[in-house]
């Protein structure tokens, strides 16, 4: 099979992390510093934001772990497998925190940094920093391997800056997105709960205690309308058949588990079950 090679525009650089005319992969350690500094651990970075503090540290009194020095042109990636945290240190940051040594710091002063970000960003960074991994009980890439990533980026700070620019915006759109799916998800919950527990009447309004009749239930105040019942009524059968799983194959018949549904869809399912077995299963008598 012919093996197609990616080509590179006129402009740009095909290199590695591990080129140091280009990159300075950040070893640990931090210099002395006095008063109190913020310590961001792997756990206080979600995407690409800061969203909570580990702890207030001293240079004398910090975990161990609390070794890594931000400096200006330097961004940050976690180095845990299938982990996706990535920091460019604001001014308050190179200025207030300590990271942790969970981080690989990445300095560049011929990159833009919001570039490099971008680059950390990518599947193509990510998916080559997890086949690098290694490990026995938690996989991460260590500083060695990171200077085998390879990477490809034009020379011009000016084409990375507007570069950079654009995928900030969809950033910040997909963001806004969020949080807008986020409000929703709020008016939804709320409305659940009014539906759920009020129901609508014939002109399709919300009842309510002050325009139409409720009454006391096991479950609170309930329009008079209707009834509580328990959820057992009609499953004499349940507990003959909980909790019973038929020995899976490596093919056959797909099985839907619990972890095969997610938010009303289906997953792909990861186990089955031979014929014999499901046509056994089918003579249990179970009630439809």
């Amino acid at each position: 099979m012919e093996v197609v090679k990616k080509e590179t525009p006129v402009g740009w650089e095909n290199t590695d992390f591990g080129n140091g005319f280009y990159f300075k992969i950040l070893g640990s350690g931090i210099k002395v510093f006095e008063g109190n500094k913020e310590y961001l651990s792997t756990s206080s970075i979600e995407g690409e934001n800061v969203v909570s503090v580990e702890q207030e540290i001293t240079f004398r009194i910090r975990p161990s772990r609390a070794n890594m020095q931000p400096v200006l042109n330097s961004v940050w990636f976690a180095k845990m497998k299938n982990t996706l945290k990535v920091l460019n240190p604001s001014l308050y940051h190179l200025k207030n925190s300590i990271l942790s040594t969970g981080f690989c710091g990445v300095l560049s002063d011929k990159i833009d940094s919001q570039y490099l970000l971008q680059i950390l960003l990518s599947d193509d960074f990510n998916n080559q920093k997890d086949l690098l991994a290694i490990g026995s009980t938690q996989e991460a890439i260590n500083n060695d391997k990171v200077k085998k990533i390879e990477i490809t980026f034009p020379k011009s700070k000016t084409e990375q800056q507007k570069i950079a620019e654009v995928l900030s915006k969809v950033d910040k759109a997909i963001e806004e997105t969020k949080q807008i799916i986020a409000k929703y998800q709020r008016i939804k919950t709320g409305l659940m709960q009014d539906l759920l527990t009020k129901g609508i009447d014939e002109n399709g309004n919300i009842r309510s205690e002050e325009t139409h009749q409720f009454k006391d239930s096991p479950l609170g105040r309930i329009p008079v309308e209707w009834e509580v019942e328990p959820l057992n009524n009609g499953l004499n059968h349940i507990s003959d058949y909980r909790g019973k799983t038929p020995p899976t194959a490596e093919e056959g018949i797909p099985v839907i588990s619990a972890e095969t549904v997610k938010n009303g869809f289906l997953k792909p399912p990861s186990k089955y079950v031979s014929e014999a077995t499901y046509k056994f299963w089918l003579t249990r008598e179970i009630p439809e």
